[in-house]
């Protein structure tokens, strides 16, 4: 579609749709300076298929590309937008626990704030395609964040882990039962149920390795801003999402200075070489589709907008060599490498706290002043929680 094609579309559909700074709707007061505050204001229910899950799409379509008046956050109260709609008077709102669209509590409004909502829908792919250069513009000057999926990759691999370790455990079980007064009979019945275990250790081996090695992926992206004197200008983030994982991990540790990390590198490849995988490069999306764009009004918005999705799939094919204790204890010793090295100890508890990671200049110096000393970054992990939680919670 043509960006000509998709403005005129986008405009024809916004026809009946005006900004409207003095809503016709019954408030606590007078004042629209602190919000529109409802005694009486009716939250229309709407259909499954018009309700609104990204509502930072409805604030771009009426603010960002069309300019209408608004109103800024306060208590549990992101932002509102007062339309009219054929005249109709309504209130676009996201607020804690979602988007509404209010209006007065008659059957008119009603039935009208519907037909608004279809137009919005219809709206939503053309506004998307006119949004693009304002989100080329920002990733450009790295204005971005990646959500921070430390916690969801690492709990997969310590599940798949103790079900392998359990499972392993179980097998050597079984043959210790034996003695020279066991059948032959009874022999082979213990001995199955060793290999049917083994067999499923080995599956869950396999997931469990898979799981370390999109943790490392993931973890090696989100420490690129904690790297002391890095220039963040120096790679693309879409690029170094893509690569593979030792290549990633030459971003962070330089082959000459850091011997150690080198030496717990070959275990890591050795590991790797036996379990030969495709798979998915650190829980991120392909190229810039992972990225969270940091808008002015909006705060962090995903890329790919409307179309954000937080799955992955991904595969494996796998050899078997080394013992299951030699590869988990290869694995918690490269983890304890990472939180204690001077160069990602800092990056790992920020990764720790499962804030977003930012990569701005602004947010690049902010976390390299507060890596002055541990208690300066604590204060400073504290701080950003705070105001992750307050947003969270829409309490500003």
């Amino acid at each position: 579609m043509s960006n000509k094609k998709a403005k005129e579309n986008f405009e024809y559909l916004l026809k009946d749709f005006k900004s409207n700074p003095n809503p016709n709707i019954e408030k606590e007061t007078d004042s629209l300076e602190s919000g529109i505050s409802h005694t009486n204001d009716f939250s229309i229910d709407l259909p499954d298929n018009l309700e609104i899950h990204h509502p930072y799409i409805v604030f771009i379509i009426f603010v960002i590309l069309k300019e209408f008046w608004w109103l800024g956050r306060w208590e549990k109260t992101a932002w509102e937008i007062p339309i009219k709609y054929k005249n109709v008077d309504y209130i676009l709102t996201h607020r804690k626990f979602g988007f509404r669209i209010i209006s007065s509590n008659n059957k008119e409004s009603i039935k009208t704030g519907i037909e608004a909502m279809r137009q919005i829908h219809k709206m939503i792919p053309y506004a998307e395609e006119l949004f693009q250069p304002y989100i080329k513009s920002i990733i450009k000057k790295n204005n971005i964040s990646l959500d921070n999926k430390y916690y969801l990759i690492y709990n997969r691999y310590k599940y798949f882990k103790n079900k392998s370790s359990s499972a392993f455990r179980l097998s050597d079980k079984y043959l210790k039962q034996t003695s020279n007064q066991t059948s032959i009979q009874e022999f082979f019945k213990l001995y199955n149920k060793k290999r049917r275990k083994i067999s499923i250790g080995n599956y869950y081996l396999i997931a469990m390795v898979d799981s370390f090695f999109s943790l490392l992926e993931h973890i090696f992206v989100l420490l690129i801003p904690f790297i002391p004197k890095f220039d963040i200008h120096s790679i693309k983030l879409d690029e170094v999402i893509g690569m593979k994982w030792k290549n990633k991990y030459r971003i962070i540790f330089d082959e000459l200075e850091d011997i150690g990390s080198n030496k717990k590198l070959e275990n890591l490849v050795k590991i790797k070489e036996i379990f030969k995988n495709t798979s998915s490069h650190g829980h991120f999306l392909k190229r810039d589709n992972s990225f969270l764009i940091q808008t002015e009004f909006l705060g962090l918005i995903p890329v790919v907008l409307s179309d954000y999705q937080d799955t992955l799939s991904y595969s494996i094919d796998s050899k078997y060599g080394m013992s299951f204790k030699d590869i988990r204890d290869s694995f918690n010793s490269f983890i304890k490498f990472l939180k204690t090295n001077k160069k990602t100890k800092y990056g790992m508890r920020f990764i720790e706290s499962g804030l977003p990671i930012a990569f701005d200049d602004d947010s690049v110096k902010s976390y390299n002043e507060a890596m002055s000393s541990k208690k300066s970054f604590e204060e400073f992990l504290h701080y950003l929680s705070h105001l992750h939680d307050n947003a969270a919670n829409m309490d500003w």
